[in-house]
């Protein structure tokens, strides 16, 4: 299996934030949670290598994770659009599953990705985000029969599309994978929590 994990360019990222946290406060943002993400599935024996899509590839580069490797972004201005483009590359080079995952994911750990895996059997596994409909993670087989489609109400856009290509679909429920950070709330929330992110961004 091999994963999927797009990183916008630090100046974009986490934007919906940005009434709260300044520029460096949501790159400090972003590279926390991203760290987080990465180190999980760096441990992850099922996991064969770890795609990261971005512009950002010095910083990535700067972390000496085994299994990443740093793709461009394919200036390719829509989220689905590059996930398909990077998806594409992967099978070219013999991936043979491969799981998505949203970097903005603060309560994700090692045990619910892990059983996320192992509950994946074949055709399509896909969490929901909680408050949008959207998707925040996805295993799917390969040879991609699919388009994906990211943003709000994605999550039924993927399994009508999973069940109009007659592909096998399990709904993946846990609530740090539903969990991603949207808005003023879930970011109180995660401070609240006492993770790394509140003497950072103090």
């Amino acid at each position: 299996m091999w994963a999927l994990i797009p990183i916008n360019n630090f100046d974009a990222s986490m934007s919906r934030l940005s009434s709260l946290l300044n520029r460096e406060e949501r790159t400090e943002l972003t590279k926390i949670l991203a760290i987080q993400t990465l180190n999980i599935l760096n441990k992850i024996e099922a996991i064969d290598k770890i795609i990261v899509m971005t512009d950002e590839t010095e910083w990535i580069e700067s972390l000496s994770i085994e299994k990443i490797i740093a793709i461009d972004d394919f200036d390719v201005p829509i989220l689905k659009k590059k996930i398909e483009k990077a998806s594409n590359w992967m099978e070219k080079k013999n991936a043979k599953r491969i799981i998505y995952l949203s970097i903005d994911l603060p309560f994700i750990n090692l045990t619910d990705v892990e059983t996320f895996i192992n509950s994946h059997k074949k055709g399509m596994t896909i969490v929901e985000a909680g408050k949008d409909g959207g998707t925040n993670a996805l295993i799917l087989d390969m040879p991609r029969m699919i388009d994906f489609q990211f943003g709000e109400n994605s999550f039924e856009k993927h399994i009508r599309s999973a069940e109009n290509a007659n592909i096998t679909v399990k709904v993946f429920k846990n609530r740090a994978l539903s969990s991603d950070l949207d808005d003023e709330n879930d970011f109180k929330k995660f401070k609240m929590h006492g993770y790394a992110v509140n003497s950072a961004l103090t």
